[in-house]
């Protein structure tokens, strides 16, 4: 292990410059197009929660009828109070009506817009201020949520459910808590932390920010991703629950800006279906890291220790759609059949205007051969600026220093263990889209004494037509 945190400290600088962060995937040390894909926030997700007046319009069909579809998604900020609106107008004529009916604005259900529950229904969200204001609160869409230090939870959305955050920040002491869902409750928790020099009246400079907390999330209904037949699975009539310990510095601390150092040790568990029998399973894992917030720019690096088992940010954009519908799967299964791991994972996002986002994700974990080489994925995901064109660019690069030097490859843009995808997605009208897509990978040649002439460009280009629905 202390060769691994020589490798790591040998190669902060670059690191640190390229990307900070925590990353997402399951502990390996390759990096693949579908991990910068499902990156948190994903580029649908992206779509879903734009920041601004957004109206999508198109044909629809309800109980046979047609109806012309408007989607309003306004959105305000009145000082600390920020509101969110999601209308969705259907145009048209129901037969039920006959010919004499008229034309008539009904809700996305087909009801009419008289009763009160319809115009609660639009509400997408409230909030009041921001999740480290001395209070916070929102209710409604809940969107690329962490709790603690993300070893558990991080980028985690709850699909257009109406759920709630309550948060409190005092100097002293504090607490973070998330309802996926008010209506049916499935999960649920929080994390409580406590700064106990300044309880006890210390002013000392930096050593009284000391902070401990511990966190505990529950899912009383997870779907189970295989039924009890004698073969692995999770039940669903047990929970699953997270809990975790972490001990931090923050070195600098305010409403929007955090720079802080800090160790997160949790522990996942669930109850499991092995060898024809019930047993509950307990899974560990620890990273020690730094992180950094300003604004919308959040970047973490970390090294990260591993039991055999954990996934490491469980709670993560995709979780609600694993657990809630048999389309995802059921709850990610806790693979034992390798052994521990350990390394550096760095990840670090930006928004610019909520309008392009971009994203970093480093790995570095134990192993041999390949897979025991440093692999970089980077990400630009643009939504809004170009409408109707939606913009998305992949770099990945596997196998680190394998050939050459560490230094030398990491900024090399060309190589054998390159790949760069460009994707243009055209929304046509409504669902219909066309995308193109542009792929490159690169190779080098040689002359006929073996030479080197520099890398040539292989690239690929796919277009294909499709449908899109953020309904």
């Amino acid at each position: 292990m202390m060769t691994r945190i020589g490798v790591f400290w040998k190669r902060w600088g670059a690191v640190a410059l390229l990307i900070l962060g925590a990353g997402t995937a399951p502990a390996r040390a390759q990096l693949d197009l579908e991990d910068l894909e499902n990156l948190p926030p994903s580029p649908e997700a992206i779509r879903a929660q734009k920041q601004r007046m957004t109206v999508m319009t198109g044909l629809t069909a309800l109980d046979g009828d047609p109806y012309w579809r408007v989607d309003l998604r306004p959105e305000f900020t009145f000082g600390r109070l920020g509101l969110g609106l999601k209308a969705v107008l259907l145009i048209g004529q129901p037969s039920q009506e006959g010919e004499g009916g008229g034309t008539k604005l009904l809700t996305e259900n087909g009801e009419e817009w008289d009763n009160p529950s319809a115009f609660l229904r639009s509400i997408r969200y409230v909030q009041w201020a921001q999740p480290r204001s001395p209070f916070y609160v929102r209710y409604g869409e809940l969107f690329n949520v962490r709790i603690g230090h993300g070893l558990v939870m991080e980028g985690y959305s709850n699909y257009d459910r109406r759920g709630v955050r309550l948060n409190i920040n005092r100097p002293g002491w504090g607490f973070e808590t998330l309802v996926n869902n008010v209506q049916r409750p499935e999960l649920f928790g929080g994390r409580v932390y406590v700064r106990p020099l300044r309880l006890a009246g210390s002013d000392l400079p930096l050593i009284s920010k000391v902070t401990l907390g511990g966190l505990y999330l529950i899912d009383t209904n997870p779907l189970p991703d295989r039924t009890p037949n004698g073969e692995e699975g999770i039940l669903d009539e047990d929970p699953l629950t997270a809990a975790a310990g972490d001990i931090s510095l923050p070195l600098y601390e305010s409403e929007r800006a955090l720079l802080e150092v800090y160790d997160e040790l949790a522990v996942l568990s669930a109850t499991r279906f092995l060898g024809g029998k019930e047993t509950r399973r307990h899974y560990r894992g620890n990273a020690i890291g730094i992180g950094l917030e300003i604004s919308n720019f959040r970047a973490k690096l970390e090294y990260r220790t591993l039991e055999r088992g954990f996934i490491p940010t469980l709670f993560n954009y995709n979780y609600e759609f694993r657990a809630r519908t048999p389309e995802g799967g059921g709850i990610t299964y806790f693979d034992e059949s390798g052994g521990p791991t350990a390394g550096v994972v760095g990840r670090a996002s930006w928004n610019l205007m909520e309008q392009v986002f971009f994203d970093g994700l480093y790995e570095d974990y134990n192993g041999e051969g390949e897979a025991g080489k440093p692999s970089l994925g980077l990400r630009m995901v643009e939504t809004t600026l170009l409408e109707p064109i939606d913009v998305q660019a992949y770099y990945l690069k596997r196998n680190i220093g394998a050939e050459e030097d560490f230094w030398k490859d990491l900024f090399r843009i060309k190589g054998e263990n390159a790949f760069f995808l460009v994707r243009l997605i055209y929304r046509v009208t409504g669902p219909v889209v066309v995308i193109a897509s542009r792929e490159f990978r690169f190779k080098e040649a040689f002359d006929e004494e073996g030479n080197s002439l520099g890398y040539h460009t292989i690239s690929k280009t796919t277009v294909q037509l499709g449908a899109d629905f953020y309904f």
